[in-house]
């Protein structure tokens, strides 16, 4: 497959040898990437956690991308990406991310609706006009009053999904939108996608693993790989559909993502392949979606001799089930939250087994993360109770994998993990292979992946070797070999004893790993049943296998049931045949049966790399573009740096005197507020150049508030301030501009508590300062400092520049005769003062400086 030819003439997007790696990481998270995108497509972006998908999106939106090292080219309308202005990206670049939670900034939906055109400076009228047609189109009027912590995931989505079309975009990009939906909120969301495309031509660009019913909405799809792209292919409905190439020439790994219809047709490829040769018989195109899945199934059993047998599946599981003892029973329990009407957990009773696997499915909002909760203890039942059995250890993993980290590094969360633990059935090293860490050991644990974050999280849990193990959505963001790996685990953990509890819409995943399954509908557990005739029970909520299946062949579930079932007919069609059908396994060998004996993984990222070569030409081309773009960011920063000094030692010092000998402090609010504007001026002319996160920001007002109220909550102690060691933690961890302004905008802000009048300028010019030095000296410097230096140099910093400025100001604010013998006397007569809060600027440090700027750095990714 030609990975570099277009997708069309009519490109909205053109990517041009892009590569990127992020901040800190040795290893490129894109790697010389080219590709169009047309106009009007709809564009799946998939393959394996952890190659570049989500990274490649977000360099597609300028506000949201990543930080690191970028070289190559984007093009967004034959005009660079770059240069796109950020109302321009509001109007036509739509982004929803995974999390339904992630955007939704205001607490009602009508308001969720307008915010974005509010922010536009849109007319009222305009604005009510656009929200009542958006909120009709997708069917919102039930929910419109309604505030948003009252809606499902299935819901917030939808908002997030009409807060973008609201603004009229030409393109929406979504990472992952439905991993946590359920199966009939994802099918409706996806959709509507398709409607948007259809109805309003809008691009739609999507990354997923679960294929199942994107596939049949989509126009291309584009295959990436370790941070390359590895395949493209295109649905043209006038013929030369490359999707039956992409079925046949995709590895393992893809193709145990594809929709159901198209695994069993590739399960029969082989076969189909051999009767061409012998009867002349055409393969007919690969089947992607339910309808056509069954139609080509039929045929093909009615053209083969498997169709002259039995058309049901002997299955030869083990269904008898020895009596074992209660890992956690429920009985009676109830729930409801503050302020609501309604119980989402009702006289619940039910009992979870040692050893045992159990599934829980149901709609967004029936109240399984709660469950889950309620079992751990983070919540108390209002009646009931809940037993977990003596001795057990109990697990949870959340649905956000982020709340368990809390160390820089992977290899760290693992090795604290290991350490805290009671008991462990594996050391580190196992636990590395298990989970396939072995790539990712030095990275940042909150700069990952979905799926690679997921696997982390699982490892940490893992690492504790509990008795009983809650699940929220573990196989979210993960690819399907990592599913496998996943199960794998499962079922050894299980094997041990250890009792798993997983909630999950991925029905795939449960009818593979899981022993029972039960639906979670109206505060209760209901329909429970053993796994594979839970499945065969119900219509939606089961696995779209049994959806292509039922009728045709009885009783099949997974694919692994289809390629036995093939079995069984062909070894009685021809007795003693060694080729059977088998599937891949997780590591992409052949197991009919499915088991394995031990629990050896494949590493997390595919093997396959795609080699790119280059003119030598085009490599001395490049260079030289590389060695220009260096030099002109050089340029830049200088540029940005002589401003900041000027603005710092010169335009400020000369403010706050002109405060004193031109206003007579009695504009200090004034002076104040200039002060803060020149103080934020450097950070806001480097803004575009530097490209700061929206995360930066929300940081920078984080401390903020927190050096605020270090100040406020100590006003019955008034030398206690540890206000100036958060300053002085700000400017190491962010740098010397955020120091500055951080300091100056904390001191105006907790003045405002004090009413301390003209003091207010010399002190936020004294504070900046501070938070401006700090980093100067300390943020991403050569040396490592510890913990020592940094206290003194605070103190130092305190007496010297804080209590200098302060008190000198003193006589600029009375009037005093300036001389050498005044300012001494000033000087001396705050010393005392200065001297305690150098010392309680020390301690604070001593204690505060490693694990504020280590949460910091992590947080700011």
């Amino acid at each position: 497959m030609d990975i570099n030819r277009t997708l069309t003439s009519d490109v909205i997007y053109r990517v041009k040898d892009l590569s990127f790696s992020y901040d800190g990481s040795k290893d490129a998270a894109l790697n010389n990437v080219s590709l169009d995108i047309n106009k009007g497509s709809v564009v799946i972006v998939c393959g394996p956690s952890g190659c570049g998908k989500t990274t490649l999106l977000r360099h597609l939106k300028p506000a949201v991308r990543p930080i690191g090292d970028h070289k190559g080219h984007i093009q967004f309308c034959d005009e660079d990406i770059m240069s796109v202005d950020e109302r321009k990206q509001a109007e036509n670049i739509g982004y929803i991310y995974q999390d339904p939670e992630a955007q939704i900034a205001t607490d009602r939906v009508w308001t969720e609706l307008a915010f974005g055109l509010e922010s536009l400076g849109i007319k009222a009228d305009l604005i009510r006009q656009k929200v009542a047609d958006v909120a009709s189109y997708f069917g919102m009027q039930d929910i419109y009053e309604k505030k948003v912590e009252e809606l499902s995931g299935g819901e917030k989505q939808f908002l997030n999904l009409a807060s973008v079309v609201v603004m009229n975009p030409s393109v929406i990009i979504l990472d992952e939108p439905v991993s946590q939906l359920d199966p009939v909120s994802a099918l409706e969301f996806i959709s509507m996608l398709g409607r948007l495309n259809r109805e309003l031509g809008v691009t739609i660009i999507i990354s997923a693993h679960r294929l199942e019913e994107l596939i049949p909405i989509s126009t291309d799809i584009i295959v990436m790989s370790e941070g390359r792209v590895k395949g493209i292919y295109n649905k043209n409905p006038l013929g030369n559909n490359d999707y039956n190439s992409f079925v046949n020439e995709c590895d393992d790994q893809i193709r145990q993502s594809l929709p159901a219809a198209a695994r069993i047709y590739s399960l029969f490829f082989d076969k189909m392949r051999t009767d061409i040769e012998s009867n002349k018989k055409e393969i007919m195109t690969c089947p992607f979606n339910t309808s056509d899945g069954r139609k080509w199934l039929k045929r093909e059993l009615e053209m083969t001799t498997i169709g002259d047998h039995d058309r049901s599946y002997t299955s030869h599981k083990d269904e008898t089930r020895e009596k074992k003892s209660v890992a956690v029973s429920i009985k009676n329990i109830y729930f409801r939250y503050p302020g609501n009407n309604t119980d989402i957990i009702k006289n619940m009773s039910f009992s979870f087994y040692e050893g045992e696997v159990f599934g829980i499915a149901g709609a967004n909002g029936s109240g399984k993360s709660t469950l889950l909760s309620l079992i751990a203890g983070i919540k108390k039942t209002d009646h009931g109770k809940i037993s977990i059995a003596s001795g057990k250890k109990l697990a949870l993993l959340p649905q956000q994998p982020e709340l368990l980290f809390g160390k820089n590094k992977v290899e760290e969360e693992i090795e604290y993990a290991i350490s805290a633990a009671e008991k462990n059935r594996y050391d580190k090293e196992d636990i590395i292979k298990i989970c396939s860490l072995e790539k990712i050991l030095n990275k940042n644990p909150f700069s990952l992946s979905g799926g690679e974050k997921q696997r982390v999280a699982i490892a940490k849990i893992l690492s504790c070797s509990p008795d009983i193990i809650l699940m929220d959505e573990p196989s979210k963001g993960m690819d399907s070999i990592n599913k496998k790996s996943l199960t794998k685990i499962i079922r050894e953990f299980a094997s041990c004893g250890c009792t798993i509890i997983i909630v999950s819409h991925d029905l795939e995943f449960l009818a593979e790993c899981t022993d029972r399954c039960g639906m979670l509908f109206d505060g209760s557990v209901i329909a429970e049943n053993n796994t594979h005739d839970f499945m065969l029970g119900n219509n939606y909520y089961t696995t779209a296998v049994t959806r292509i299946t039922k009728g045709i062949i009885d009783d099949c579930v997974t694919i692994e049931d289809v390629a036995k079932y093939v079995d069984q007919q062909s070894e009685a069609t021809n007795p003693g045949t060694a080729d059977s059908l088998n599937i891949p396994d997780s590591d992409g060998t052949s197991d009919s049966t499915g088991a394995s004996d031990d629990i050896d993984m494949p590493d997390g990222a595919g093997t396959s790399k795609s080699r790119v070569s280059q003119e030598n030409l085009k490599k001395v081309e490049k260079n030289v573009k590389k060695i220009y773009n260096n030099n002109n960011t050089h340029r830049k920063k200088s540029v940005s740096n002589i401003f900041m000094w000027i603005t710092y030692l010169i335009i400020m010092p000369l403010t706050v005197w002109g405060g004193v000998m031109v206003l007579h402090d009695q504009k200090y609010i004034f002076i104040s507020l200039l002060i803060v504007i020149e103080s934020m001026l450097p950070y806001i002319i480097g803004f575009e150049k530097k490209n700061h996160s929206s995360r930066t920001i929300v940081i920078v007002a984080v401390m903020c508030a927190i050096a605020v109220t270090s100040r406020v909550a100590f006003y019955m102690l008034p030398t206690f301030k540890p206000i100036v060691a958060v300053v002085v933690i700000s400017g190491i961890a962010l740098g010397g501009e955020l120091g500055f302004m951080i300091g100056s905008l904390s001191m105006l802000i907790s003045n405002i508590f004090f009413g301390q009048g003209a003091w207010t300028p010399w002190q936020m010019f004294a504070l900046g300062l501070i938070g401006l030095i700090s980093g100067l000296l300390f943020h991403r410097s050569r040396f490592n400092p510890n913990r020592t230096v940094i206290s003194i140099t605070g103190a130092l910093l305190t007496v010297i520049i804080y209590g200098g400025i302060v008190n000198v100001s003193t006589l600029f604010i009375i009037r005093d005769e300036i001389t050498p013998e005044s300012l001494a006397a000033i000087y001396l007569a705050g010393l005392p003062v200065d001297l305690v809060l150098a010392g309680v600027t020390a301690v604070c440090l001593w204690f505060f400086v490693r694990p504020m700027v280590s949460k910091i750095l992590r947080v700011s990714g």
